[in-house]
């Protein structure tokens, strides 16, 4: 499982796997973080999943 955080600021990534593991079981928490400035968008505004993929192909 893994997951992508949008964040523009310092985020520190072991406090957010603590805080995820509180929220859910442990088997359901991501294993690995992509951390981006914004998700990839299409002219009219909406997330392109398939860019998104691509983002997760590189980690």
């Amino acid at each position: 499982v893994a997951s992508i955080v949008v964040s523009n600021n310092s985020l520190d990534l072991k406090q957010l796997n603590e805080w995820m593991r509180g929220m859910m079981p442990a088997y359901k928490t991501p294993r690995k973080y992509l951390i981006v400035e914004e998700l990839p968008r299409n002219a009219m505004g909406k997330v392109t999943k398939n860019d998104v993929k691509e983002l997760f192909k590189n980690i």
